[in-house]
């Protein structure tokens, strides 16, 4: 039996990047309270609970919540140095992997996780674009999408035609061999793969053109795509 204070929630019925109704159940972690749910210290009401179940795509293989999460609120905390430090060295790389000299333009999409690359693609020279740009980042933006195909088809589109985009995600590799079960929380859809991710962008004519491994939240990848390229071997 749920306990009293456990809410309704919609139940997902299709996959969120190809909309296949073949999902299947990993994970039951039964009612829990939204991770992002902050009452005061005087609210003398009990957490509300929400189902919080894992479910796999036997099409294409995304792991993604099966109900939709509550409403998010937005953390009451002040920016990490860490987060700060690691989006200086982020910002850093990707200028120099690319090759991109002053002026080109980037647009990021990034969360209330913090850690923005763009105050410091900002003093490297990168110019902030709200049209079409040279460099389109998705800061750990993606993953709190209920609707994860449309939200890469909006950020692919504002990639110009010679550009790159370029993602940053917490690896479900990693969260299943270190047993990280405390990142599976309602907010977060989806959880994601470079395996996945090569599917999903080839459906936009892109490719994956390199991947690196990062130490952050137990274990991120950064993922580089392109419309044209030849593969990094670090892909494979």
């Amino acid at each position: 039996m749920q306990p009293a204070n456990t809410h309704s929630s919609t139940l997902v019925r299709a996959c969120r990047a190809c909309a296949n109704e073949k999902l299947v159940t990993v994970l039951d972690l039964g009612a829990q309270p939204a991770a992002d749910h902050f009452p005061l210290a005087s609210d003398p009401s009990r957490d509300p609970l929400w189902p919080l179940v894992v479910m796999l795509c036997e099409s294409c293989g995304l792991a993604q919540l099966g109900h939709l999460s509550p409403d998010e609120e937005l953390p009451r905390a002040v920016e990490s140095a860490t987060a700060i430090a690691h989006a200086e060295q982020m910002a850093g790389d990707v200028i120099d992997r690319l090759g991109l000299a002053p002026g080109a333009t980037v647009h990021e999409y990034d969360s209330h996780h913090g850690g923005s690359w763009q105050p410091s693609l900002a003093k490297m020279g990168l110019a902030p674009s709200t049209d079409t740009a040279d460099l389109v980042i998705d800061n750990h933006g993606m993953v709190h999408s209920e609707d994860f195909a449309a939200a890469l088809a909006t950020r692919l589109g504002d990639v110009a035609a010679d550009g790159y985009f370029v993602m940053e995600f917490h690896h479900l590799l990693r969260l299943v061999e270190n047993s990280q079960f405390d990142t599976i929380r309602h907010g977060h859809p989806v959880y994601l793969t470079v395996g996945v991710l090569q599917q999903a962008l080839a459906q936009h004519d892109f490719q994956v053109v390199d991947v690196a491994e990062v130490n952050l939240y137990g274990g991120c990848v950064v993922l580089t795509a392109a419309r044209a390229g030849d593969p990094s071997p670090r892909v494979a």
